[in-house]
């Protein structure tokens, strides 16, 4: 729905601002993947390469992945 509906239809408004805010974050959502993937975030390969490790030693205790990972500090990571 493109074109302005009359101001007196309320749910023919309603559906045409709804559009135009899914347009509007559909744009932003575009934009911004543009941006990432041109512009490498380090926190995301970062969590990328350790999330898994991470992830295993929140939920099941296990955090051989992590020791293994970063050996130099293994001695602390309980």
């Amino acid at each position: 729905m493109s074109q302005l509906p009359d101001w007196e239809d309320d749910v023919g408004m309603a559906a045409w601002l709804d559009s135009k805010l899914n347009d509007l974050l559909m744009n932003r959502i575009n934009e911004t993947n543009k941006r990432a993937a041109a512009d490498p975030d380090p926190f995301r390969e970062w969590l990328a390469s350790d999330g898994p490790a991470i992830r295993a030693a929140e939920l099941d205790d296990e955090v051989t992945l992590l020791r293994k990972r970063y050996p130099h500090i293994a001695r602390f990571i309980h």
